[in-house]
């Protein structure tokens, strides 16, 4: 026998996830409840991008979550009826400010399992073209051209920032 849901409550439902109370019988049939953050889209996407000068496209934001600044890659949520690939060059050149001519998926991930089903999609752009930034109505971004060589003293706090990054230092041991 294996784990399944066996009561589910939907007990909040908002723009981005709606919060689900669960019982799940174990193998023993014991009930657990989980709280659980269901994500209302098909996953986020994060993108690696390295200028020809050899520079790290990176974004300082606000995010709520954190109530606080963060310098993070280029990232967003894959909208209805787009690909990850189609959405990682769409927030490139949204908030980065750079098109990209081809990627390479590099990884996926989900970020807290334990009560939450949203998954990220990591990218390496390549052939970047110098465009503009075309930001939502409520996005206020910074664009951070930062050189590969010092990006270990960044005082870095986003996960998906930091496993993206990671596949540049192996890249760069090489």
């Amino acid at each position: 026998m294996t784990r399944k849901i066996v009561d589910k409550n939907i007990a909040y439902t908002g723009r981005v996830f709606e919060l689900q109370n669960l019982e799940i019988q174990l193998e023993n049939n014991e009930i657990i409840k989980r709280d659980i953050l269901k994500m209302g889209f098909s996953g986020a996407v994060a993108v690696l991008a390295v200028t020809k000068e050899n520079k790290v496209i990176l974004v300082k934001q606000y995010r709520a979550g954190a109530d606080k600044y963060l310098i993070e890659v280029p990232a967003g949520l894959i909208d209805e009826g787009e690909t990850p690939e189609e959405a990682a060059i769409r927030e490139l050149e949204e908030e980065g400010g750079y098109k990209a001519k081809k990627l390479k998926k590099l990884t996926e991930f989900y970020t807290t399992p334990g009560f939450t089903n949203e998954i990220i999609y990591v990218f390496e752009a390549f052939d970047l073209e110098k465009t503009e930034q075309n930001l939502d109505h409520d996005e206020y971004i910074d664009v951070i051209e930062y050189p590969i060589e010092k990006v270990d003293e960044l005082d870095l706090k986003d996960v998906k920032t930091l496993v993206t990054l990671n596949f540049l230092k192996n890249k760069l041991k090489k």
